[in-house]
């Protein structure tokens, strides 16, 4: 009896060993896919030497949460303007990663195909082509959205259009920070059948003002001594605070600032600052 017991205990562990190879096996296929992926998502998003050609000082802090991300940046420039994206897509990883992509692919269509098009007519024309593709794919795709802004800055009359779906824009003038609201609803699935305006706005930029464009995931990280969200109100203190110093170094202490503040935390969302100087 108790031999049979001992075999049977034996079996069960080479079957259990047996299933914990295929599983490993299937985690390092899965982890190699997914780097494979992260290639390609950067291999879309803009060369950083499209910025530096454009600004005079800059920086990128762009940090997935699950190797690949659903937030994006873009810039394209034409006849002496440049536009500028920052994006995030619901949802983290492959899901947020195929939407992203399909916002890059978007955005190159639309800006190529309309010349000297405004923010709020990139945002419109976006909206749609989001909608109709969500909505042709899947019927069941009911939470899939972006928020998102989008500026144009003329550099001979040193203007700044802007529009956007949430996300706010910052400028920082002289130590002092400008929050640039935009309209409170998202791009999704309904929006071709609801069809919100976008309001463009025009703001007037001096010599060495500093923009900021982001998504949440910076504000939204849990951490400290009581576990709780960075939150808006520090994330426009410390870019106000290091306003004096170089774009590079502004980037190392928010990078830094995010890691003290998340200690032995999850990132709970992906990351994305992009800082440029007038």
């Amino acid at each position: 009896m108790i031999q049979k017991r001992t075999i049977l205990i034996s079996n069960q562990n080479a079957q259990l060993q047996e299933q914990n190879k295929k599983i490993a096996q299937q985690y390092k296929e899965i982890k190699q896919s997914m780097t494979y992926a992260k290639r390609l998502q950067n291999a879309i998003l803009p060369n950083k030497y499209k910025f530096s050609s454009v600004f005079k000082d800059h920086f990128i802090l762009y940090k997935p949460r699950d190797i690949v991300s659903g937030d994006f940046y873009w810039i394209s420039e034409k006849r002496k303007k440049t536009y500028i994206v920052t994006a995030d897509c619901t949802g983290h990883g492959i899901p947020g990663a195929f939407l992203s992509m399909l916002g890059i692919s978007f955005l190159n269509q639309i800006v190529s195909k309309n010349h000297d098009i405004s923010p709020h007519d990139i945002l419109h024309k976006l909206g749609l082509l989001f909608s109709e593709t969500i909505n042709n794919h899947d019927d069941h795709m009911t939470r899939d959205s972006m928020d998102i802004s989008v500026c144009l800055i003329d550099h001979s009359s040193k203007t700044m259009e802007y529009a956007g779906a949430y996300n706010p824009i910052y400028i920082i003038r002289n130590h002092e920070l400008y929050e640039l609201t935009v309209d409170k609803f998202s791009l999704h699935k309904d929006y071709a059948a609801e069809m919100p305006k976008f309001t463009n706005k025009i703001f007037t930029l001096q010599e060495n003002d500093k923009v900021f464009m982001f998504t949440d995931g910076y504000a939204d990280q849990f951490g400290g001594d009581l576990n709780k969200r960075f939150s808006k109100r520090r994330f426009k203190q410390i870019l106000t605070s290091s306003s004096n110093k170089s774009m590079p170094k502004q980037k190392s202490i928010l990078e830094e600032t995010h890691e003290t503040w998340k200690g032995k935390q999850e990132q709970v969302d992906d990351i994305l600052i992009l800082g440029f100087e007038i």
